[in-house]
């Protein structure tokens, strides 16, 4: 599809909110961002990630496979919610700890809206794509999720390799039902559950598909 736009925004007169959706390059909402005021300054906090059958058809929202919604606290706190990544299900989890000095924003002046519009707000400074210091720094973010610490599963279950034309590396739990980890250089990632073909998950993450901070939380 042609023409499509990468993002729009929408900003709330009322409590000075913005909220941002972001478009996979078949026109389907593939992430909404949201940005509220506290104390005079605004904090990213809300994100909202959908997947969808494929990659190349426009659907609807309500179309979606599976979504994601992370809602961040300026007490260093988040709540995640999964719905229908395991069909039927709904799973919340709970961090304490998560750093948020780089989800805080200025409100931008009118007509500069692309910080705000960067899809992967907050994450952290790039690595060197296909370096020691990406991959040890992939495991160790993998090592943090949920399900792999309830597990209790060694990290030598963990195999890691490089992204194509540099565009990161992969991480992926090579046990029945493991998920696989997708590290961009600029270190935003996405989780991909077993569930998801290696060749969507791949397309969706160079699509710029990302799985919020939060869910690596120490």
């Amino acid at each position: 599809m042609s023409g499509v736009p990468a993002w729009s925004m929408r900003v709330y007169t009322g409590d000075g909110a913005f909220g941002v959706q972001h478009y996979n390059a078949a026109g389907s909402i593939s992430r909404i961002t949201g940005f509220r005021r506290y104390d005079g300054r605004l904090f990213h906090d809300e994100v909202i990630d959908y997947f969808y059958p494929d990659q190349e058809n426009p659907y609807d929202q309500s179309e979606s496979t599976a979504h994601v919604t992370v809602y961040v606290k300026p007490n260093d706190t988040s709540k995640v919610i999964s719905t229908n990544v395991e069909p039927g299900k709904e799973t919340v989890e709970e961090y304490r700890g998560v750093p948020i000095d780089s989800y805080w924003a200025e409100r931008p002046v009118f007509g500069e809206w692309e910080k705000l519009a960067d899809p992967n707000y907050g994450d952290a400074a790039p690595q060197e794509p296909g370096s020691q210091e990406a991959r040890d720094r992939a495991v160790e973010m993998f090592s943090r999720l949920r399900y792999f610490r309830e597990q209790g599963s060694p990290l030598d279950q963990l195999k890691v390799g490089d992204l194509p034309d540099g565009a990161g590396v992969v991480v992926v739990h090579q046990v029945r039902g493991g998920g696989s980890l997708f590290v961009a250089p600029d270190g935003s990632a996405m989780f991909a559950a077993s569930a998801v073909s290696p060749d969507k998950a791949l397309r969706a993450f160079l699509d710029g598909k990302r799985t919020d901070p939060s869910h690596f939380a120490a």
